[in-house]
């Protein structure tokens, strides 16, 4: 067989092939259904590229409160996004808006979730402490693995707590986070609060102990030199 008739007879195959796909989708028992999974695909697309967008924006409008949050006040200060601040409070209520709007507006997102946190933070900065715990307790009970701020607002309610004189509170609430091995939070910060909490609570040889395993498991830390220090404060008392 010559070369030529092998080539029309390979053209004549893929012609029959294509004109039999043809007929075969141009079925009704085909076509309906191949017609439902291009819309499906089509339509999960559009989701794709609509959930990326907003997503985006929802981290671009984070940026900018953080932007805020971390404003220098004052007259000779770098104005943060536009804006100067005369005052800290100005500042954080201003940043506390700004966290609040990307948490309503996207509340089931990463950048949602962390305004939440950040707008909690706020609160506790402008001293309205009763309120930051009850915004941080809201954000802790989340149980979320792919998130941080649960366990740090975990952390930042002990400090609070500490804070505000309920020293009792904040040791059992430092004892909780220390168990949790999956919290992520630094072993070493978490065990020189719980010492700092007992501390204030009175049990000095507990928190001596406490201080002493910052000292001789976590060398590297950088509350090292204070826990030493509150160690040997304590010891001779």
């Amino acid at each position: 067989m010559d070369k030529e008739l092998k080539k029309e007879l390979q053209r004549d195959e893929v012609g029959e092939a294509l004109l039999g796909a043809r007929g075969f989708l141009a079925r009704p028992d085909v076509f309906k259904p191949a017609l439902a999974v291009a819309g499906l695909a089509l339509v999960l697309a559009g989701l794709y590229y609509g959930q990326g967008l907003r997503a985006s924006k929802a981290e671009s409008a984070f940026a900018r409160a953080t932007e805020v949050f971390h404003a220098e006040v004052g007259p000779l200060a770098s104005p943060a996004s536009g804006q100067a601040f005369k005052t800290s409070n100005e500042k954080l209520e201003q940043a506390k808006t700004m966290f609040d709007e990307v948490a309503t507006s996207y509340s089931s997102m990463p950048a949602g979730k962390r305004a939440q946190y950040y707008s909690a933070l706020c609160l506790a900065e402008l001293g309205r402490t009763k309120e930051a715990e009850a915004a941080l307790e809201i954000v802790a009970s989340r149980r979320d693995p792919n998130s941080i701020e649960p366990a740090m607002a975990r952390l930042r309610l002990a400090e609070l707590v500490l804070q505000d004189g309920r020293a009792t509170d904040a040791v059992s609430r430092y004892k909780s986070m220390i168990d949790d091995v999956a919290s992520g939070l630094p072993k070493d910060r978490l065990i020189f609060g719980l010492a700092t909490s007992l501390e204030a609570a009175g049990d000095q040889a507990a928190a001596r102990q406490a201080y002493a395993e910052v000292v001789n498991r976590h060398p590297q830390s950088p509350y090292v030199q204070d826990a030493r220090q509150k160690m040997d404060a304590l010891a001779t008392l």
